[in-house]
């Protein structure tokens, strides 16, 4: 049985360790099992009291390594200490911890362009190399001659009408699946690494340490909601059935008998960006989040509506200050920027506050 073998294991590395330590003591005597551990206790109860054994620093393990020491990181533990405290003021019970994060720029990296923007690109690409006769048209005929120009002619609404163009008749399978081969190949041009190597490793320990406190994390991003939910499982443990997006709608139809989704060539409404968040979060979750996270005045509304909930409430504001290690930049923040020093958010200082940007890099 497992558990016999791990205490046989563990009883044998103990008599190991204790004969090492207090060979000096019994001259050289090998002790019994039943001694050492008895030993091998007192010395850790002794060590733990004292706060400098092994054992004791992993009872302390820090669970945000890779942010700075600072005022950011002192109010993250202070706000999930309140609302987790059953005695205190503040708790807040388990189903009721709500957190929210947006994607594109809070929890990867967004620039030079959003990767929803690369594959829709790669989309309009491939249908154009498919299907010969659409290189005459619009968007199409823009990507198959590299005429980028054009895109920056476009109004947001259309712009976001490009989501859903190039993979119009799509099964909803089909589509995550050439979500997942574009993420598997694609790089990206600065870093040279697929774009889920671009996480942020401070936000996806956040992540992590909300959920060890029986926080329930949702992503809450204006980006497309098939695509997020392609890597957001394996790259930030989060279920695709907690990751609300801009999405196509759907015809219900069968295909060799067999019921399928299709992709039709409109969104859903409300678009998930602005005020679209907040009313995405109500009629995806029903419940007020107490924890936020974005970067953009396209979060704003959902930092509000974070905030307004009342006490106790954690907004974070990820703000782009680092062109060396990332990319520095206020441009889309400047609404955001203002609200957050206005309302006394926390605003997260790319450079001061993450001591690692992403997750193959080294701490500084």
């Amino acid at each position: 049985m497992l558990w016999v073998y791990k205490y046989v294991v563990f009883g044998d590395a103990m008599q190991i360790i204790c004969n090492r330590m207090v060979h000096r003591l019994t001259k050289g005597v090998v002790m019994k099992r039943k001694h050492c551990v008895a030993v091998l206790m007192a010395l850790i109860v002794a060590a733990m009291v004292c706060g400098c054994s092994a054992v004791g620093g992993a009872l302390r393990a820090d669970p945000l390594p890779s942010w700075n020491d600072g005022t950011v990181k002192k109010n993250i533990f202070h706000f999930v200490k309140e609302v987790t405290d059953s005695d205190g003021t503040f708790y807040v019970p388990p189903d009721d911890r709500i957190a929210v994060f947006d994607n594109d720029g809070t929890l990867w990296c967004e620039k030079p362009l959003y990767v929803p923007t690369v594959f829709v690109l790669h989309g309009l690409s491939k249908r154009a190399e498919d299907h010969p006769e659409l290189r005459s048209r619009q968007p199409y005929k823009a990507v198959w001659e590299k005429d980028y120009g054009y895109f920056e002619t476009l109004s947001e609404q259309e712009l976001y009408q490009l989501t859903v163009e190039p993979f119009t008749g799509m099964t909803q399978t089909e589509y995550v699946a050439m979500a997942g081969h574009f993420l598997k190949k694609a790089r990206h041009q600065r870093f040279k690494v697929p774009y889920t190597s671009l996480v942020y490793q401070p936000m996806v320990e956040l992540l992590s340490y909300l959920a060890s406190n029986d926080f329930e994390v949702f992503i809450v991003s204006g980006g497309m909601a098939g695509l997020m939910r392609a890597f957001s499982r394996e790259v930030y443990d989060i279920p695709p059935e907690r990751v609300i997006g801009t999405s196509a709608m759907f015809d219900y139809t069968k295909r060799d008998g067999k019921a399928v989704l299709i992709r039709k060539d409109t969104l859903v409404e409300p678009i998930c960006d602005w005020d679209g968040k907040a009313i995405n979060i109500q009629l995806r979750i029903g419940r007020r989040p107490i924890c936020a996270a974005g970067n953009s005045t396209g979060d704003l509304e959902m930092l509000e509506f974070t905030a307004d909930g009342g006490a106790p409430r954690l907004i974070l504001l990820v703000h782009h200050d680092d062109d060396e290690r990332e990319y520095k930049y206020d441009a889309g923040a400047e609404k955001a920027l203002d609200m957050a020093k206005a309302r006394n958010w926390n605003i997260v200082s790319m450079k001061s506050d993450f001591n690692v940007m992403f997750p193959f890099e080294k701490p500084r």
